[in-house]
């Protein structure tokens, strides 16, 4: 959208006085080019003869509600940005946005009545820069290749960053997670979001983590980082029959105490488990290397696995931290992983802490340790010294 204020809009609502609220509040922010809609199958009408940069509906209507509307929109695979509004309750409000993971739509936000301008403009400019990013990110991938990342991998140009995992006591530095980037000689600092595509294939997967391992390691021994460290691990790395001496190699070779090092699976990769799998498992806790399931409860995983796999560190997945003030059902997720990690003799530890009010909350209800923006965003190496120095 070259010019920003020159987007379609649809707006759907079957009552005429917030219809027309809405779309007197879009004029106000400079957005003119509005179709109106009383209903979903009018909007169904104007939907299947013009594309629409974003579509504003209600979910309560007649003849067709905004659930069908959602269906009919997903079966023609438009991809349309849409802001939902309803006077339905929480429950209704939370299994909607529930639905945004199985959708193929770029923006896709539930607000309840009445939406204010200021709510509007928040989001209409959190769409304009979602498709600028995408933009500059469309045009990068149409250059990078496969080859090229197999390059940078063989070449030093794969660096990590590192995430503070820190005490909600007293915000002493109790660990750091090793997070990849590709220092890109055009590009710059590229995120995974935008390589991570190129480890389908196993040989590229696995080399990536002894990349990273080894990057880590050579980082917490030239900068004096003696903290717990954390690394990533994915299903195919632990499927490997070499895991085990490639970890233990690594580590003997610059004198890397195994205790301080924590590997990472996520739930719905511990969910997935091979013969060979389990023996790395078993192979990494004999040599004290400590085993955390990332992202719980987003996965698969069953209570059986968490109790038959020897975990030392369960982290709560940000997607329930980071909503757990104003969301009952999340705050309750977040509060029975705590009280069954406890259980279970583990460390827990919240990811996505974006404010001191959440941290707050999460001290209140027995988190051991955190890591996120408001406590530390990913830094360089060299960074992680200062930032111990300054929270120690």
């Amino acid at each position: 959208m070259s010019d920003t204020k020159a987007i379609n809009i649809l707006n759907i609502e079957d009552c005429p006085f917030q219809r027309a609220a809405y779309s007197t509040m879009l004029n106000e922010l400079g957005y003119y080019n509005i179709t109106e809609a009383c209903d979903g199958e009018e909007a169904i009408s104007f939907i299947v003869e013009n594309q629409y940069d974003l579509i504003l509906t209600d979910i309560n209507m007649p003849k067709i509600n905004g659930i069908e509307l959602l269906s009919f929109l997903k079966q023609h695979n438009n991809s349309s940005n849409l802001i939902i509004t309803t006077s339905m309750d929480k429950p209704m409000i939370e299994l909607i946005k529930s639905m945004s993971a199985h959708l193929s739509f770029g923006l896709f936000e539930v607000l309840p009545k009445p939406c204010s301008k200021s709510i509007l403009k928040e989001l209409i400019d959190k769409l304009h820069r979602c498709q600028c990013i995408n933009i500059k990110r469309d045009n990068k991938c149409k250059i990078i290749s496969a080859n090229d990342f197999k390059s940078a991998l063989t070449q030093g140009d794969i660096i990590n960053y590192y995430q503070p995992q820190v005490s909600l006591d007293d915000g002493e530095l109790l660990g750091v997670e090793a997070l990849v980037r590709w220092n890109h000689p055009v590009y710059g600092i590229l995120s995974p979001y935008e390589f991570l595509h190129f480890c389908q294939d196993e040989d590229v997967d696995i080399t990536l983590f002894e990349t990273v391992l080894r990057n880590a390691i050579i980082d917490c021994k030239s900068h004096k980082i003696e903290c717990q460290l954390s690394v990533n691990i994915s299903q195919r790395c632990l499927e490997s029959d070499s895991l085990i001496d490639t970890i233990i190699d690594i580590t003997n070779q610059y004198d890397f105490d195994k205790s301080m090092l924590t590997i990472e699976l996520t739930e719905s990769d511990a969910y997935i488990e091979s013969l060979q799998m389990l023996t790395n498992l078993c192979n990494l806790r004999y040599h004290k290397i400590k085993l955390s399931i990332d992202d719980f409860g987003t996965g698969f995983s069953s209570l059986q696995k968490l109790i038959s796999y020897p975990f030392c560190e369960l982290k709560i997945d940000r997607s329930f931290v980071s909503t757990c003030l104003e969301n009952n059902t999340t705050d309750t997720v977040t509060q029975m992983s705590i009280a069954l990690g406890k259980r279970l003799g583990l460390s827990i530890v919240a990811e996505g802490v974006e404010n001191r009010e959440t941290l707050e909350h999460l001290k209140e209800i027995g988190i051991d340790k955190c890591q996120g923006f408001y406590t530390g965003r990913p830094m360089p190496a060299l960074n992680i010294q200062t930032f111990a120095g300054r929270n120690g």
